[in-house]
């Protein structure tokens, strides 16, 4: 199970730089790649954040269900 302030950090930096890559993820103090990875992947696993390979590399954006929610708190 992921510690729930972490797992709320990786969503709110991925929404606002755009994309996360693990290697950025772990440049943030107290962090490191085993982590990283572990964290974006089971986002990633769960539909908050959604895998994209389109430069040979594991990046993430934000998911269907990160979006959807979003769409559901708008009045």
């Amino acid at each position: 199970m992921l510690d729930l302030d972490k797992g709320l950090y990786v969503v709110e930096t991925t929404r606002r730089v755009g994309v996360m890559t693990g290697a950025a993820l772990a440049k943030t103090p107290g962090w490191n790649r085993v982590q990283a990875h572990r964290y974006l992947r089971r986002l990633s696993d769960q539909g908050w954040l959604e895998q994209v390979n389109d430069k040979g590399y594991p990046r993430y954006v934000l998911g269907q269900k990160m979006l959807a929610v979003s769409t559901d708190l708008r009045f």
